[in-house]
């Protein structure tokens, strides 16, 4: 799962290192960047967010707690 999720979030914001990144520290990861992140996880994951969870999910760490929950492997 998190090799499949680091793919994504590489790709999107055009960084190598998914370490301690966040809508903060990272100039690519603005609201566009933050809804592709959002339709790749749930096409690529088979699951769905609330408005609530998309506006919280502003890090790697808190997307992969996120996913953790959500996705049975």
């Amino acid at each position: 799962m998190e090799n499949k999720l680091d793919k994504i979030l590489k790709k999107i914001l055009k960084v190598k290192n998914l370490k301690n990144l966040n809508t903060k520290n990272c100039k690519n990861w603005d609201s566009i960047a933050q809804m592709t992140i959002i339709m790749q996880i749930e096409e690529n994951f088979k699951i769905q967010f609330t408005d609530k969870d998309i506006y919280n999910l502003n890090s790697i760490e808190k997307i992969k707690k996120f996913l953790k929950k959500k996705v049975k492997n």
